[in-house]
């Protein structure tokens, strides 16, 4: 394969990746022989697991701890993170002093707590430094320094100092003068709970501390990554799946990560099935119910996910706590009523003049009401029990809130038609 290097200058990051994603290690080899570092930087954030893979093996770890060595310590980590242990280990042993020491204590802490995100080239000073010593530091720094971490002899947290007041003090000042205070969490702190703690009071940095004492910070640029994961991950838990996707994740992954989901679909499929079993007799005589069955489980569903997703994020942000629990609950029984008043009457005159059937237009009439009512109090309740039981409340619920609504549909249609057939006597 002859690239032509003028042809690949041309070329942005995601076309590069691309071009690796579906070719091999030799494909990924040639390419990086004719892009610059920073390209290269950019590329390996484009890829997926299986992408970086080809990397590794087509410029081996040498070069790839050459490039990971020229980027900033949370992106490096970044990406090793989505790499294998034995492809980590090799990398490492390659990387210099410095950065072998730092990607190695920042891959020690697991990506969902503060310790995984947090970044450690922060400028230290002592809170008697003068701002002229603290100048002088800054000027040969290569690290973060947009806020200068000031700390006790000890290296118990002290404060902050933002570089524009750094820049703007007297030379005479000491760092203890200038010092403010900033958000700080526990090296174990939730990742979710350090991403709510960014949406909540917007903060530029947050200190991360270990018994007081400071071992590095999360920048609100890093916060954004974080969320980003979290709701990829929220993302592929709603849809049930085990893992975050790719587009170019290999089928056999793809499969693992599907397959166990569809069985455990398969199985609430036949449970709600077993339902309209019940009612087996009542579609016997009305066949007519058949075609509109569906309908009001639908409904359900729909009325349901959005209230999950409500309640969800609520739970993510802090804004759903046990005060609110009851105006929650309450909301969402109004709100069914409403909508499900609202739906079922449009779908009584549909059903009317479509099939002009006065007993189906009327179970879909009061059932919509009933079943909304319903769905929109399990879409808060599946979440809430969820949280209690310590799962994530993300955490498979499609399959737990499809299954809930489609037995309230049917049976909240199907028996409310059992009731009108002997009412009507049909």
């Amino acid at each position: 394969m002859d690239i032509a290097p003028t042809i690949l200058s041309r070329l942005g990051p995601k076309e590069i990746a691309r071009a690796i994603e579906v070719g091999n290690a030799e494909t990924a080899a040639r390419l990086f022989e004719h892009i610059d570092m920073t390209k290269a930087r950019r590329v390996l954030h484009q890829l997926s697991e299986e992408g970086l893979t080809k990397v590794f093996e087509g410029i081996g770890p040498k070069r790839f701890a050459y490039i990971l060595a020229h980027m900033k310590d949370t992106e490096a980590v970044r990406i090793l993170r989505r790499m294998s242990k034995e492809q980590q280990a090799e990398i490492i042993k390659n990387l210099p002093k410095r950065e072998n020491t730092v990607y190695s204590f920042l891959l020690h802490y697991s990506k969902d707590v503060a310790g995984g995100w947090m970044r450690a080239d922060v400028l230290r000073v002592k809170p008697k430094e003068s701002v002229q010593s603290i100048r002088r530091k800054l000027r040969g720094w290569d690290g973060y320094s947009k806020h200068i971490i000031v700390e006790t002899e000890d290296g118990v947290f002290f404060g902050v100092i933002p570089l524009e007041i750094l820049l703007s003090a007297p030379r005479t000042a000491r760092a203890e003068d200038l010092a403010i205070g900033a958000e700080t969490v526990d090296i174990d702190t939730d990742s979710e709970e350090v991403a709510r703690l960014f949406t909540q009071y917007s903060p530029e940095i947050v200190v991360v501390l270990d018994d007081g004492k400071v071992l590095g910070i999360i920048t609100a640029q890093e916060a954004i990554h974080l969320m980003e994961k979290e709701h990829a991950e929220d993302l592929a838990k709603i849809f049930s799946m085990r893992g975050i996707e790719h587009v170019w994740t290999p089928v056999r992954k793809a499969v693992k990560n599907r397959t166990p989901w569809l069985i455990i679909n398969l199985f609430t499929a036949f449970l709600a099935a077993s339902v309209v079993n019940i009612f087996e007799s009542t579609i016997q005589t009305f066949a007519l119910l058949a075609v509109f069955m569906p309908i009001v489980p639908g409904e359900a569903g729909n009325a349901t996910t959005q209230t999950m997703a409500i309640v969800v994020r609520g739970l993510a942000t802090g804004e759903l706590d046990k005060t609110a629990l009851r105006r929650v609950f309450w909301k969402e029984f109004v709100l069914g009523l409403l909508n499900g008043t609202i739906i079922g009457i449009i779908a009584f005159a549909f059903a009317l003049i479509w099939k002009q059937n006065l007993l189906v237009a009327l179970a879909l009439a009061l059932a919509m009401p009933l079943a909304l009512i319903v769905a929109g109090l399990i879409g808060v309740a599946i979440p809430l029990v969820l949280k209690k039981l310590g799962q994530d409340p993300a955490s498979s619920s499609t399959i737990i809130l499809t299954t809930f609504t489609d037995i309230v549909g049917f049976s909240t249609f199907l028996g409310i038609a059992t009731v009108l057939m002997k009412v009507m006597g049909v």
